[in-house]
């Protein structure tokens, strides 16, 4: 799951997604984007992004409801004063049957939206750490499962 801006962290190529046969091939099925915005504007910009029929998925959060819940909203003092209220960080949350495996959020002291540098973010970070992850899974196969702290 994604909250945050998209174009950056799935790049098109050819009308596609460039990363998608990558996460595919990683295990994931559905990568859900998300945002504190209305449904009409989720639906413009997941049109505007040609996803229709691919594994992304858009959605919204219009009250922040979800954003709260797993404690994602911006409380940099300085946003607000550009009109930005109730802002969700950029972050991705790895979740595989229910269960959160990974949690990465772009952020900085000085850039608490993470648009100057996403890369913790981004699809390579993420891939990096599933495989990372499938990994030490396999080698801990019949041992229980490790305990990820990310």
């Amino acid at each position: 799951m994604y909250g945050g801006r998209l174009r950056s962290h799935f790049p098109r190529s050819s009308n596609r997604f460039a990363h998608t046969d990558a996460l595919k091939a990683a295990g994931i099925d559905e990568v859900i984007v998300y945002c504190v915005n209305d449904a009409a504007v989720m639906t413009a910009w997941a049109e505007d992004q040609g996803v229709k029929g691919s594994m992304i998925k858009f959605f919204a959060d219009p009250s922040g409801t979800f954003t709260d819940a797993i404690d994602m909203k911006i409380t940099n003092p300085g946003l607000p004063s550009v009109g930005i209220i109730g802002r969700c960080k950029r972050h991705v949350l790895y979740v595989e049957d229910g269960i959160v495996n990974a949690v990465c959020i772009s952020e900085g002291p000085d850039d608490p939206g993470g648009d100057e540098d996403p890369s913790a973010t981004l699809a390579e970070a993420i891939l990096e750490i599933v495989t990372t992850m499938q990994t030490a899974s396999s080698k801990t196969a019949g041992q229980g499962m490790p305990n990820w702290t990310i």
